[in-house]
């Protein structure tokens, strides 16, 4: 049965890029050419503690503060790490990984290190999941996870495992829900999915349910073509990463209104190549993955609105250094 959403599906009207580009040097790479624990990273979160984690085809490696090798590495056939697109931290940093081969979402405990098993799993056909790709976890713990052959949004109560059923689900035409590539929760509850392969971010409610229709950005508006991470920071700004223009975007809000960022890294200096995935740390320091360089590059902490004019601006962006020889999406 449909439901009715809150105001009518809208697209945010085309209203030109107006964001402060940011074309500096990262503050912190940590770069596959120089330690073994970066390939082509898929994505990449940020724990409690300000370590940061790097997703990869097989294997996730965790990085200190400080650190330029990883102190920790989740790898080997117990992990069933398969290919991930995304994955999750949550408060208690608890590591949500979805694995679309066996339709389950791996969830490992902090500190999880080596060859180890999940902590926990959810996977069964009560579950409700069938090829899921992304995840995301809410401040209060409860599981989203976008299923890419269901063409659905699957929610569970914190701490679901096994066969378990999901409280919500949210599917059908009027969602406009087909391939997610990225998740994140505010700190409303409100979900942030990001539909890669039209350029569209869908905002739902927090009690999203059903065949509802989200309020819908059209990245195309600011020049975005291959979006793929997103995050939400504890202002609520709305950081979003496109691969084709080599950008992360930052956003005060996303809405009725024509959603112009506050502030765009882009660049030859800003070392962004090809970015997948994007998190940021309670000081609101940003770190993206880079699956073009193989490289997780740290930004200091972005700006408030109203100091955003107080960063360098620049002109075109410039060629990476390099390409990769295939594209990550």
């Amino acid at each position: 049965m449909k439901q009715k959403t809150m105001g009518a599906r809208r697209r945010a009207p085309n209203a030109g890029t107006l964001a402060v580009s940011y074309d500096a040097a990262p503050a912190r790479t940590v770069s596959g050419w120089n330690s073994p624990g970066i390939r082509q990273p898929q994505g990449t979160a940020v724990d409690s503690a300000s370590n940061f984690y790097v997703l990869m085809e097989s294997k996730i490696t965790v990085y200190s503060p400080a650190s330029p090798e990883p102190i920790r590495t989740i790898e080997g056939d117990l992990t069933g790490i398969d290919n991930p697109f995304g994955f999750a931290l949550d408060a208690d940093d608890y590591l949500y990984v979805p694995n679309s081969a066996r339709d389950a979402v791996l969830v490992f405990a902090p500190e999880a290190d080596g060859n180890v098993a999940p902590q926990r799993l959810l996977v069964g056909p009560g579950t409700g999941l069938n090829g899921p790709e992304a995840v995301a976890v809410s401040p209060d713990g409860v599981l989203y996870v976008a299923n890419y052959e269901a063409k659905s949004i699957t929610v569970y109560a914190p701490g679901a495992s096994g066969d378990e059923a999901p409280i919500r689900t949210i599917t059908g035409s009027e969602t406009g829900i087909y391939y997610i590539r990225g998740m994140a929760v505010g700190a409303d509850g409100s979900l942030y999915a990001i539909n890669n392969r039209s350029s569209e971010i869908l905002v739902f409610g927090p009690d999203a349910t059903r065949n509802i229709a989200p309020t819908i950005t059209d990245g195309k508006a600011q020049g975005l073509t291959n979006l793929s991470g997103i995050a939400v920071d504890a202002n609520g700004y709305i950081l979003v990463t496109d691969c084709a223009s080599f950008s992360v975007l930052i956003f005060a809000s996303l809405g009725e209104e024509s959603p112009e960022p506050v502030t765009r890294i882009s660049g030859a200096a800003s070392h962004l190549d090809y970015p997948t995935g994007v998190a940021v740390d309670g000081d609101h320091n940003v770190y993206v993955a880079n699956w073009g360089n193989w490289s997780i590059t740290v930004y200091t902490a972005h700006p408030a609105v109203d100091e955003s004019s107080a960063f360098p601006t620049t002109g075109a962006l410039a060629a990476p250094r390099h390409r990769p020889r295939h594209r990550p999406l």
